[in-house]
């Protein structure tokens, strides 16, 4: 697992920049990915405390789930319920306060997405929490640690990650134009590509009632 995770450090595979114009606003259902688990708060932000550093599902009925990376530390999303969140699809180009990124501090974030949904996908949830974590230490400029030392292993190495030339990174952008959900582009490109073309109506589909009903971004 470390090698392949390394591997993805070193390619820093991006979902394509053409896949992020011309899409319209959404409606989706946000979903968290964890059913409890009481460790996910040991992970630490400088200035910011220790917020609930999973990553984000959003499903959309008869297309499918993506996994998705939070990039404001500051926003509340209820969980446990459908939510109807409406987004474009677009370059990530501010962090949630509104502060213009740079290219390089965008495109290395989208490096840390692709490394999240990797880990994710392969059930390799501390690898996941890092990189969430990561992400936000990239982008805010911040010290980011935690109490489990594996995941502070991950997180040591997403800090390594380097801008590889090849743009921003791709995310659901808010209709306020600021906080953005940062996509990942290993899992199932096709079925990704699906959902930026074919949203429109709310999922269903819930994953098990044991659920926290608010998630702290």
């Amino acid at each position: 697992m470390t090698l392949l995770r390394t591997t993805l450090l070193a390619a820093g595979l991006l979902l394509a920049a053409g896949a992020a114009t011309g899409a319209s606003a959404t409606s989706v259902i946000v979903t968290d990915v964890e059913t409890g688990n009481p460790d996910l708060g040991n992970v630490s932000v400088a200035g910011y405390g220790t917020p609930w550093t999973t990553p984000i599902l959003m499903t959309e009925q008869g297309i499918g789930t993506a996994v998705v990376f939070c990039d404001d530390l500051n926003h509340t999303v209820n969980v446990g319920g459908p939510q109807a969140l409406e987004y474009t699809v677009g370059l990530v180009t501010v962090d949630g306060t509104g502060k213009a990124l740079s290219e390089a501090v965008s495109n290395e974030m989208g490096q840390l997405a692709d490394i999240g949904v990797f880990d994710y996908d392969h059930h390799n949830e501390d690898g996941a929490i890092a990189a969430q974590a990561a992400i936000w230490g990239i982008e805010y400029g911040v010290a980011v640690t935690s109490t489990d030392s594996t995941i502070q292993h991950f997180i040591n190495q997403d800090l390594t990650v380097k801008n590889n030339g090849k743009g921003f990174a791709t995310g659901l952008i808010g209709m306020d134009g600021q906080q953005s959900q940062i996509t990942g582009g290993v899992p199932e490109p096709a079925a990704w590509a699906m959902m930026l073309m074919g949203f429109g109506g709310l999922g269903a589909a819930m994953r098990g009632a044991r659920r926290r009903q608010v998630l702290t971004a």
